[in-house]
């Protein structure tokens, strides 16, 4: 059946105007004017704006940090992010130390099998870099369909790699090549500062913020472009949360080195820990200066991409302790939900950014960057179908488990979100099962940049 979009604005990262879209068979085959329905089904978008839909690159959907393992599966992350109109979404498949990263891909694939309700890819995050796993790079790309692999310089007890491991890993992901995702920060100073303040009481979120200023991102992100440049590899930061971490990158940039920077959506929200946080970020949230750069970033191109750096961690009562004491707090938030609807009111709304580039940070970016498009992350004759029709007059109540964006509203609503055409999300309600997600085989980096 043939499914035609009526009367929308459409918006891509680059051109905005009025529509019809014709759908057939997932992939969208016309876009003009006035589209003769006939006994095509119809989707109403007169008043509504016609968006892609979003691809979240930083979501953790299966973890066990500090003790918790998260307590959603896959169906249910999926929901969320399809609800809130992402349509596709990159999960970090962590390795344990000694297995292989084919192991560890396969162990994901097991846990998204059937569960996904948007269409999937993944980094795999690697926490042991041996001959062995290196060795597999080629294959993961060529023959698995996995591009990037993501690295932590901080968590030293979990992933962190050490710098001659580091620069190993960019050398061979260059060869293929694929891009490597940084995680920055210190963790060897971070832990010792936070051992430090521990030793003398000093256990509150302010005390757990000093552990991890912004002069230490800054020297992980200039010393994580500086590998990447040594190994000619592209590198893509994420998180940067601060001056000091946008200033490496654009330093980076301005010798036309490939480096590309990530935010995510709570670090353009929040100058400290909100009432109510049952969880801490990591790295600790920044100042209202950080913040303001953080959206003149977006703005000017500097960021590329935002992220909800979703993690699904287990509901924890509101307790004090996140604020009183850092001790034993899991690290990590929700989002994938309220990315897109907050971007747009935060944004777009307030006029920080266009239209344009929201459509860029939330899907047209990570599409080119992480090798799906223009399958993905454009409205184009021969991309997937995957649409939000959004309606910009309603607001939203949030509907997070947590309390972190219990402050914050959502204005407009998603009237329609359809994954390669079909309709999952109508006026607010799940329409399919879980299942209609599939596993997307990406290109190996730069193919669509």
């Amino acid at each position: 059946m043939i499914r035609v979009i009526k009367g929308g604005t459409v918006v891509t990262s680059s051109e905005m105007y009025q529509a019809d879209i014709a759908i057939e068979d997932g992939e969208i085959v016309k876009i003009a004017k006035d589209i003769d329905t006939g006994s095509s089904e119809v989707i109403d978008a007169r008043g509504a704006y016609v968006f892609p839909g979003a691809i979240d690159p930083f979501v953790s959907h299966s973890l066990t940090l500090d003790g918790l393992s998260t307590e959603e599966n896959f169906s249910e992350v999926t929901q969320a992010a399809v609800l809130g109109g992402t349509t596709t979404i990159l999960d970090c498949a962590y390795q344990d130390r000694g297995m292989s990263l084919k192991a560890t891909l396969d162990a994901w694939h097991a846990k998204a099998q059937g569960r996904a309700l948007v269409d999937y890819a993944f980094h795999i995050v690697v926490s042991d870099p041996s001959e062995r796993a290196l060795g597999e790079f080629r294959d993961i790309v060529e023959n698995e369909g996995v591009s990037s692999f993501k690295v932590f310089l901080g968590f030293e007890d979990r992933w962190m790699l050490d710098d001659a491991a580091f620069f190993r890993l960019l050398q061979k992901a260059r060869e293929i090549p694929a891009i490597v995702v940084v995680h920055p920060e210190n963790g060897c100073v971070t832990r010792f500062l936070q051992n430090y303040a521990i030793r003398h009481d000093n256990v509150s979120f302010a005390h757990y913020a000093q552990s991890s200023p912004c002069i230490l991102e800054g020297e992980a992100i200039h010393r994580a472009v500086a590998f990447a440049s040594l190994a000619n590899c592209p590198l893509y930061v994420s998180p940067t949360t601060c001056s000091e971490g946008l200033g490496a990158v654009l330093r980076a940039r301005g010798r036309d080195q490939e480096v590309f920077a990530e935010t995510l959506l709570p670090y353009l929200l929040f100058n400290g820990l909100p009432e109510g946080a049952r969880t801490l970020p990591s790295p600790p949230f920044r100042g209202k200066e950080d913040r303001e750069a953080l959206w003149s970033a977006l703005k000017q191109g500097y960021i590329h991409t935002v992220g909800s750096g979703h993690i699904g961690l287990p509901g924890m009562p509101e307790i004090p302790t996140a604020r009183e004491d850092f001790r034993g707090v899991p690290k990590g938030f929700r989002g994938v939900r309220e990315r897109f609807g907050l971007l747009y009111t935060y944004g777009v709304e307030e006029r920080r950014i266009t239209l344009n580039r929201f459509v860029s940070l939330v899907s047209t970016a990570p599409a080119k960057i992480f090798g799906m498009f223009p399958k993905k992350g454009t409205i184009a004759v021969g991309s997937d179908a995957d649409v939000v029709v959004w309606d910009p007059t309603e607001e939203q109540k949030i509907a997070t488990n947590d309390l972190m964006y219990a402050e914050y509203r959502i204005q407009g609503k998603p009237l329609a979100v359809l994954l390669r055409g079909e309709v999952v999300v109508q006026n607010g309600e799940l329409q399919k099962e879980p299942g209609i997600g599939k596993f997307i085989f990406r290109a190996k980096h730069g193919m669509y940049l």
